[in-house]
């Protein structure tokens, strides 16, 4: 059962009820003392709902023993613990992320382990949603026919999809970090087509040619837009471009 008489709390300490962070005082692994955020943060509404209880009942079990671990050392005065992160359970049974520091503490005859901690769980939630979009992304790159490329302002390649692999002859890896107009029969050949952009800020199906690793000439077809920073100024391109050799032929017979 909680032990509601638990609140070691002085008025020299009263200073904690004000800090943004959660902070916790834990003996024998039992919480001792929450401040105002640390209750908010857990979802108790009043210190009675926690005090007493063991950290056991709010951690994660995958991260429980890391979690005891760092508090034990703490409990026997050893130096304090670096930041982690770990899943705690809620009052409410939901499932949050904080990223807690701890720090032995001496009371009377024994030691404590005083932790504060703050919230993450929007963090990671976010992190979350951006493996997400990014796994989508490369999915999509991944399966494009089509060469999605970027290049900066100085026209060094950035980015660009393994499909190039199928219509240069080259890997990205070999790509990127290399000046575009590299892949040109003429590096003159590229500047048409960036004075298009620069000019209406993209293109569509714009002609173009490009030598391959193996040294044949292509015909391509660019459709591109620029690429502006946050101060409006020009960054680079990006766009796609792909294979038209087959259908220029045939348009030549």
């Amino acid at each position: 059962m909680p032990d509601q008489d638990a609140q070691p709390i002085n008025a020299d300490m009263h200073w904690l009820e004000q800090l943004p962070a959660g902070v916790i005082l834990i003996v024998g692994e039992r919480l001792r003392y929450a401040n105002a955020e640390a209750l908010r943060l857990i979802g108790a509404s009043a210190p009675r709902e926690v005090l007493g209880r063991s950290v056991q009942d709010f951690i994660h079990p995958l991260d429980l023993a890391r979690v005891l671990a760092r508090i034990r050392r703490a409990e026997r005065g050893e130096i304090g613990n670096p930041p982690t992160e770990f899943r705690v359970y809620a009052c409410d049974g939901s499932l949050r992320v904080l990223a807690m520091n701890s720090t032995p503490l001496r009371m009377e005859e024994s030691w404590a382990a005083l932790a504060t901690f703050m919230d993450l769980s929007a963090h990671a939630e976010m992190d979350a949603r951006l493996r997400e979009t990014d796994d989508n992304f490369q999915r999509m790159m991944n399966t494009m026919q089509d060469v999605f490329y970027r290049t900066d302002a100085d026209g060094i390649t950035r980015y660009v999809c393994p499909a190039v692999r199928n219509v240069l002859g080259y890997s990205a890896e070999e790509i990127v970090g290399l000046p575009a107009a590299m892949f040109y029969p003429d590096p003159v050949e590229r500047e048409p087509l960036l004075a298009a952009i620069r000019r209406d800020g993209f293109v569509h199906d714009f002609p173009g040619r490009m030598r391959r690793k193996d040294g044949r000439i292509i015909d391509i077809a660019i459709s591109t837009q620029i690429l502006r920073d946050e101060q409006g100024n020009y960054a680079g391109v990006e766009g796609i471009w792909r294979d038209i050799t087959e259908r220029k032929r045939m348009e030549r017979e």
